[in-house]
């Protein structure tokens, strides 16, 4: 009974030991199996508690990188305020719903303007200047790459709240505000996703430069120099969308569709959805297209090198035509030529605001005609920033600011594409001559 007893708990023992291999076995498997599957781009694999998902608080959508403001235009503008900041400007400035201005100068510092013009706070960043334009998050935090690669996050009121070293070298991108208060930004072929904290999320690396990042519905979107769109995902992946198929020198986002200005005579669309690349136009072979775009809700609009500015239909179809200086002497046509630093500006409607150097800034209605505004000339415009209020934030690189708004009288009638004279400040109407007493004849 004893050895009987014994031999069934060896045999128990040796089918517990054949088990505990078997499962051991088939955990391995697995796990190899496991290892060997793809990592789905979209599972969310660290998760951060932050803001809700929001939108950056501007007039403009800074992500789509349309250059258009979120109301129409005035019939009629005016120069409404002046200011200047020490050290020239070189970068578009940010404004917040507010109509805060947050600009950098050239020299290292990062000042905070009123929705007048004078100076709320100043900080000093350093001796150079920083190589991308400031960003506001969806949370309200201001955001600056710095020349020494320091992703840097300052309160409202110029208070610093982290300083991110990214260890990261080359030249910048535009910064990507994304909707829980992070920020993404591309430096060459190297791609960041930062957190509301100032945490780095999430990195990639493009085979070629990045031209441009994006936010789509979908997600982020990544268009390097040579054309090929990508989806930056938060897992750090980067995932191939199709290509334009010709290097990119500006692109923007409506909707679904990239539109892009590419090797320097077509503007191209790709739909996100189906992959698909076409040209929409094509400049003539002796021309080039400046290398900026501004879109309107319906309408495209680009500057060829012979001064001629166009509004076309997402298909390409010609909505609107114009040289620019034609006939009038006193407005030479390489003058009124947006250069790299894009002053153009789109609204709501079917207007665009252009800035050209030495002249004044002219407002162009759908139909072509166009106005100017007065005294709104500087030597050298670098940007063209939408306000609240319906008013516009004209940059130049010698730091003046202009605040352009609507105009409290219409101006005279005038023929819409002769300039306009400089209105002066509306004075009391003179008294009736006295009349003189009778005399008698002598």
């Amino acid at each position: 009974m004893t050895r009987a007893c014994c031999l069934r708990a060896r045999s128990l023992s040796a089918l517990s030991r054949n088990l505990l291999r078997l499962v051991s076995l088939t955990l391995t498997a697995s796990t190899a199996s496991f290892a060997q599957t793809e990592v789905d781009a979209d599972l969310v694999q660290r998760a951060t508690v932050g803001p809700p998902a929001a939108t950056a608080p501007t007039s403009s959508s800074a992500v789509t990188r349309a250059r258009q403001a979120n109301f129409e235009f005035p019939s009629s503008m005016q120069v409404l305020w002046r200011a200047r900041v020490t050290g020239p400007v070189t970068l578009e400035p940010v404004v917040d719903e507010g109509g805060r201005i947050a600009l950098l100068h050239e020299r290292g510092s990062f000042s905070m303007l009123s929705s007048t013009g004078t100076t709320s706070w100043s900080v000093r960043l350093g001796d150079a200047a920083p190589g991308a334009s400031p960003a506001m998050l969806s949370d309200g935090t201001l955001a600056v790459y710095n020349f020494d690669d320091r992703l840097l996050r300052l309160d409202p009121d110029g208070n610093l709240l982290s300083s991110t070293q990214l260890g990261l070298k080359g030249r910048p991108s535009a910064l990507l505000p994304l909707e829980r208060g992070g920020v993404a930004l591309a430096v060459d072929e190297d791609l960041v996703q930062v957190d509301h904290r100032g945490e780095v999320v999430a990195q990639a690396r493009a085979e070629h430069p990045i031209a441009e990042l994006l936010q789509s519905p979908s997600g982020v979107i990544a268009v390097d120099k040579q054309g090929n769109v990508q989806r930056f995902h938060a897992t750090g992946q980067l995932s191939a969308h199709g290509s334009f198929g010709r290097s990119v020198v500006a692109v923007a986002l409506s909707g679904e569709t990239l539109f892009a200005v590419t090797a320097g005579q077509h503007l191209m669309s790709f739909q996100l959805g189906t992959q698909t690349a076409r040209t929409i136009f094509s400049a003539a072979p002796n021309k080039t297209l400046q290398p900026w775009l501004a879109l309107g809700p319906k309408t495209i609009f680009v500057i060829a090198s012979d001064g001629t500015l166009r509004g076309l239909s997402h298909t390409g179809r010609d909505r609107m035509r114009l040289v620019l200086g034609d006939g009038d002497p006193n407005r030479p046509m390489a003058a009124l030529l947006p250069s790299a630093t894009t002053p153009a500006l789109a609204d709501a409607g079917a207007r665009v605001i252009l800035a050209g150097a030495g002249s004044e800034t002219i407002v162009v209605d759908a139909d072509g005609s166009h106005h100017p505004i007065a005294s709104s000339a500087c030597l050298s415009p670098t940007s063209l920033t939408p306000m609240p209020k319906q008013r516009v934030l004209m940059t130049c690189r010698n730091g003046e600011l202009l605040a352009l708004a609507a105009a409290r009288t219409p101006p005279a009638a005038l023929a819409p594409t002769a300039p306009a004279p400089t209105p002066s400040a509306p004075t009391a109407p003179a008294p009736a001559p006295t009349p003189t007493a009778p005399t008698a004849p002598p």
